[in-house]
This record gives C-alpha cells, sequence and structure tokens, in this order.
C-alpha cells in the first residue's frame, strides 16, 4: 500500500468517529484501533495538523466503547494530549481537548490510575479557567479519578484540586457545579476527621 493510500486509510477511520460522518453502524473500536488510527492522530496532535478534527475523533473514540479508554492510553496518546494544555493553545482547541481528556478518565472498568494520574497538575490548572465548557470536562474528569481506593484520592487531593473545586460548588450552572459537588463528596468520603479538617483548612 502507497503511502498516500494508507494516510487515506487512516483519514476514513478517523472520520468514522465524528458525529457528521452519519454513520450508525461502526467497526469494533479494538478492530479499527490498531495499526489506523494512533499513527495518523499522534501525527495530528503533536504536529497541530488537522488538530481540532484529530482531538474531536479521539474523544468519540474514547467513549465509543468499553475497551475504547484502554486502548487510547496503552498506544500513550495521553500525552500528545495533555501537551495541547499550554498558554499559547486556542480556548476551542482547549475545550476539545478538555472534553477528549474526560472520555479517557471514564468507563467501566475505570482505566488504571497509573494510565492516567499525569492528568491530574493539568486538571489542577484547567478549573481555573473561567468557561463553563472547559470546567465542565475538567470537573467530570476529576469526578471519574475520585472513584477509587484512599491512596487514589490521596493524590488527587496532593494535586491541589480541592480548593477551587469548592469554590466551584458555588458555580452558576449546574453543569460545573454537580460534578464538582461529586467530586468533593468522593474525597471527603475518603477521608478520616484529620483528613477532613486539612481541607477545611486548605478552603479557608
Amino acid at each position: 500500500m502507497g503511502k498516500q493510500s494508507s494516510v487515506k486509510k487512516m483519514e476514513d477511520a478517523i472520520c468514522i468517529f465524528l458525529p457528521e460522518s452519519g454513520r450508525t453502524i461502526r467497526p469494533a473500536a479494538d478492530e479499527l484501533w490498531p495499526g489506523i488510527v494512533p499513527e495518523r492522530l499522534s501525527v495530528e496532535v503533536k504536529l497541530g495538523f488537522g488538530l481540532f478534527k484529530a482531538l474531536e475523533a479521539l474523544g468519540y473514540f474514547a467513549r465509543d466503547s468499553t475497551k475504547s479508554p484502554d486502548l487510547v492510553l496503552s498506544d500513550r496518546m495521553l500525552m500528545p494530549l495533555l501537551e495541547q494544555f499550554n498558554d499559547k493553545t486556542k480556548l476551542s482547541i482547549i475545550r476539545k481537548a478538555t472534553r477528549t481528556l474526560s472520555n479517557l478518565c471514564q468507563g467501566k472498568p475505570q482505566p488504571q490510575f497509573d494510565q492516567v494520574k499525569s492528568a491530574l497538575l493539568p486538571l489542577a490548572h484547567l478549573i481555573l479557567i473561567d468557561d463553563k465548557k472547559v470546567l465542565k470536562y475538567a470537573c467530570s474528569a476529576l469526578l471519574n479519578l475520585t472513584v477509587g481506593t484512599k491512596d487514589i484520592i490521596q493524590t488527587v487531593i496532593d494535586a491541589g484540586v480541592f480548593p477551587h473545586l469548592f469554590e466551584l460548588l458555588l458555580y452558576p450552572s449546574p453543569v460545573v457545579s454537580i460534578p464538582a459537588l461529586c467530586t468533593v463528596d468522593n474525597i471527603i468520603s475518603y477521608g478520616d476527621d484529620i483528613d477532613i479538617q486539612v481541607l477545611a483548612d486548605s478552603c479557608s
């Protein structure tokens, strides 16, 4: 297969996962992903070529099936995604990348925490951005990451997300305040009296 044909095949594979494709039946995620999508998406995400559509496709793929997040994370696609969160990135890309990240943090079963814990510090910065869509997806990602053991919760706390999550309880839109509330509840439910006092002090 020539290079041009190979690129076309990868582009077609990506487009299957975009809403405008009009497809109601798609190939199984584990059949489509290997050898086609990661190569194309990694190039587009890293170099910015077709970045918006690449992130959108990755986000839809990540929620396509219970296997999808693990496939994406196993192919080390998280780091190129996290690299989009910087001061030079347009808000439209930040929104799309945050939604994709949120999709990668969910699933049944949950992704292994070691695969996604590198997203914690970027998420701690994302919940400082005054944009409803970014906050919605960032809080949803944190909600999924706080379903776990006390060790996982402690890692989330150490990332410094709790004080601003607490502030987001007063956010005027429920699409932000509700996942923020549920995340705070998850964090508190795993703590003892000392942990809760430390968290309370951090918000004062």
